[in-house]
């Protein structure tokens, strides 16, 4: 242009060029209106004009002649270097403040940040150039020059440094002031893709401003080398797979794919993973992207695992994606069975439901697999409840016996409800403690012991023994006597009964004794037995003379018929032995007689009978004397003598009394004389007297006083007892006993009883010269003992 702004080309030149820039073809873009490029959206045409520029109006300053005021950026990146190096063109004699390019931006710098990093430029042209840090542009911070700044022939370049902190960095940006002569630059408008094209043709059209004007075209072919541009791609950001628990190794997964859109080297892709959390990372083809199982996956550990994959390319570009692979979970877990309180033992007396262990039951699998039942035998006192999830207690559920069951060991069993189901079992062992319920039982109620007579102090009887069905101090026994302590003892541990003092079975001859067993618990409790003991008999007793009475000066109590027949009861020799059984078996025998061959006695009754009629030559008074002897081992015996008149009543008399008196009349016969017919006299009148009572009945003789008469021993037996093996009973069982006069007469025992209405109902009188003695045991208030009564 010139200096009123007209452009040196006439106006029909000027349409014809932008006609030329306009053209079907659209092969050119216009720079300044003048040319046009072919793949003008890539390219375009900077025109630059040896004399410098007035600003950023455009306009030049001499020729008036539009141009671009265009600031080429040439960015160069060395990789893995912090230094960059940006070319800015400037025209000179701008104004100050303008803006020469976005150094910021430029420098992949954060505009926020630029206080903290104390971007700042050092060079000597940094008073030309400063770094606005609101706007983050470069801007003219003085005129500039060019003439004085350069040689005018060559190039004119500035070169500053852009110093950046934390971290430092050092960048280079040369600023170029362009010449005023014209120079064709061909630069990219935006970034070339080999991947959409990889080759372009340009036809590069100029013309001059003549008329007719003239021409020339050039053919730019552009050939866009690769790059490593494009970073590999996978099909999906995110694979999501499922897989079976315990997968055998080998089992695939998934293939993974991943695409480069670069060639050679750069398209090809390397896959791995980033990171994998679990212990056994799968095995991924780092070629083909085949994901297999390796290890063990195991849902109870993780039952999603997620990767990152990543496809690398040859040139280094990376991308990630993540796998996620989740687990099916398989029942292949048993239920655990954790105790996590126990009681070593418990008291049988625990009421039911008491606590005896807490349990955990645990699965680690999901589902039907993870759905747990617990149960133990049903034979035992005890049963599982639930109140909270997976916790189970072991209480009580009966009564407990620890002496029928002193220890259990209880199963318990856990099942799943998976299929095949699982099963573990844990045994609790548990003792039943014992308490004090049990009371000593005696191996047998009563006890039967025999203990023989005059036996020493302490001499064992029986030994009783109880057992305890407890255990400890509640089964410790303790014996002791409930009765009759004064007479037996008891060893307190063992249980032998032993004698206090020596015994006598003819006054104490049975004992029925309580015997306390007494266990050691608190409270204690107790058992009994009875202890029957038989005071045994030893021969210590003789017998002992009933009748006839053994007494000096006393008159025989018997008179024989001189006509009696042979075999005629004479008297019965009663005896009896305090002592029991074989001891008191007694047996008679004559051992002196005045007559011989005249008497004979029963061996076993006493009896005394006539052997033979008697005759004139016999004497009419006979002693005879009787020993009765028992059967003892050593036998003991005692002798009595019987008085024996032969003759008439009055006859007989006389002798029996001069037989009592014996031979000591010769020193006083007188007086003894005196004494007997005094005697005589009173018998004499006696018997009239009895003679006129009972008529025509035969007298017979018997003494009034008692004082003579036969009595028991006092230590025969004692009151009350009745013993089977006793010689005689007491008065409440005495025996009544008839002797006849006659020569056929003889004892006979009764029952005891008499039926006096079945005696009085025949209306028959008793036989005369019969003789009724009823002997009675000591100890009556009335001494009817021994008395002979006339019927």
């Amino acid at each position: 242009m010139d200096a009123a702004g007209k452009s040196p080309f006439n106006e029909d030149a000027e349409k014809r060029f932008w006609s030329s820039c306009t053209s079907p073809a659209r092969s050119f873009s216009c720079v300044g209106g003048r040319i046009r490029l072919i793949h003008g959206e890539l390219f375009t045409i900077r025109l630059r004009i040896l004399p410098a520029c007035d600003g950023c109006c455009g306009r030049c300053s001499n020729t008036r002649e539009y141009v671009p005021l265009s600031f080429h950026l040439i960015v160069f990146l060395l990789s893995g270097l912090t230094n960059a190096q940006i070319r800015y063109t400037i025209s000179e004699e701008l104004e100050i403040g303008t803006a020469v390019g976005d150094i910021v931006r430029d420098l992949g710098l954060e505009l926020r940040k630029l206080s903290t990093r104390r971007i700042r430029i050092s060079s000597d042209h940094r008073r030309y150039f400063n770094i606005d840090h609101k706007s983050g542009k470069l801007v003219l911070s003085d005129r500039l020059d060019r003439e004085t700044l350069c040689d005018f022939s060559g190039p004119c370049l500035l070169s500053v440094e852009v110093v950046v902190e934390n971290p430092l960095e050092v960048h280079n940006v040369d600023l170029e002031p362009p010449t005023g002569g014209k120079h064709i630059e061909l630069v990219l408008k935006k970034p070339l893709d080999r991947e959409q094209a990889a080759a372009l043709q340009l036809i590069l059209t100029a013309m001059d401003g003549g008329t007719p004007s003239r021409t020339g075209t050039a053919k730019i072919n552009v050939r866009v080398l690769d790059t490593n541009d494009n970073a590999p791609v996978f099909d999906s950001s995110v694979y999501k797979v499922k897989l079976w628990e315990n997968s055998p190794a080998g089992t695939l997964v998934i293939k993974l794919n991943a695409t480069d859109r670069d060639e050679g080297t750069n398209g090809e892709v390397y896959y791995s993973f980033s990171s994998y959390p679990g212990k056994s990372p799968p095995d991924i083809d780092s070629v083909t992207g085949v994901v297999r199982v390796t290890g063990l996956m195991d849902y109870e550990e993780s039952s999603a695992h997620e990767l990152d994959v990543r496809a690398k390319d040859g040139g280094g570009q990376s991308s990630h994606c993540k796998l996620i692979i989740d687990v099916i979970d398989v029942n292949d877990n048993v239920p655990i069975v954790s105790v996590k309180s126990a009681s070593a033992s418990v008291a049988e007396d625990s009421y039911s439901g008491a606590m005896v262990a807490l349990l955990n039951v645990h699965d680690p699998d999901t589902g039907a697999g993870g759905r747990v039942s617990c149960y133990i035998s049903d034979n035992v006192p005890f049963r599982l409840i639930s109140e909270v999830k997976n916790y189970f207690m072991l209480v009580t559920d009966d009564v407990l016996d620890r002496e029928t069951h002193s220890h259990f060991n209880i199963t318990v069993t856990a099942a799943d409800d998976g299929s095949p189901p699982l099963m573990s079992s844990e045994v609790i062992s548990i003792s039943v403690a014992d308490v004090n319920d049990n009371a000593p039982i005696f191996t047998h109620s009563f006890y039967d012991a025999e203990v023989p007579e005059n036996q020493p102090r302490n001499t064992p009887v029986v030994r009783v023994s109880a057992e305890d069905r407890d255990l400890g101090k509640n089964a410790k026994i303790k014996y002791s006597l409930s009765s009759h302590a004064d007479f037996f003892s008891v060893d307190a541990d063992t249980g032998n009964v032993f004698t206090v003092r020596p015994f006598d079975h003819e006054t104490l001859n049975y004992f029925q004794i309580d015997v306390t067993a007494t266990d050691g618990g608190d409270p204690s409790l107790t058992g009994h037995c009875t202890v029957r003991i038989l005071v045994t008999d030893q021969n210590d007793n003789a017998p002992v003379i009933l009748y006839p009475v053994q007494s000096n000066g006393s008159i025989a109590e018997e008179m024989v018929p001189l006509a009696a027949p042979e075999g005629y009861l004479v008297t019965k020799v009663v005896a009896v032995d305090a002592d029991v059984g074989h001891n008191a078996w007694l047996s008679y025998r004559i051992v002196q007689t005045s007559q011989p061959n005249l008497f004979s006695v029963g061996i076993h009754c006493g009896e005394i009978r006539t052997l033979r009629p008697f005759t004139e030559d016999d004497v009419n008074k006979h002693a005879i004397v009787v020993s009765v002897k028992d059967n003892g081992a050593k036998s003991l015996s005692a002798t009595a003598t019987v008085r024996i008149a032969v003759g008439d009543t009055a006859a007989a008399l006389d002798e029996l009394s001069g037989l009592s008196t014996g031979v000591q009349m010769d020193s006083d016969f007188t007086l003894h004389l005196l004494i007997s017919l005094a005697a005589v006299c009173v018998l004499f009148l006696f018997l009239t007297g009895a003679l006129v009572c009972f008529g025509r009945r035969k007298p017979t003789f018997y003494r009034e006083s008692v004082s003579n008469l036969p009595v028991f021993p006092p230590t025969y037996s004692r009151r009350g007892y009745s013993s089977q093996c006793a010689t005689l009973h007491d008065d409440s069982r005495s025996d009544w006993f008839l002797t006849t006069g006659s020569w056929k007469g003889d004892f006979r025992f009764g029952s005891g009883v008499i039926d006096y209405d079945a005696i009085r109902g025949k209306s028959v009188a008793p036989p005369k010269n019969k003789i009724v003695v009823r002997v009675s045991a000591p100890g009556r208030e009335t001494q009817r003992a021994g008395k002979v009564f006339l019927k």
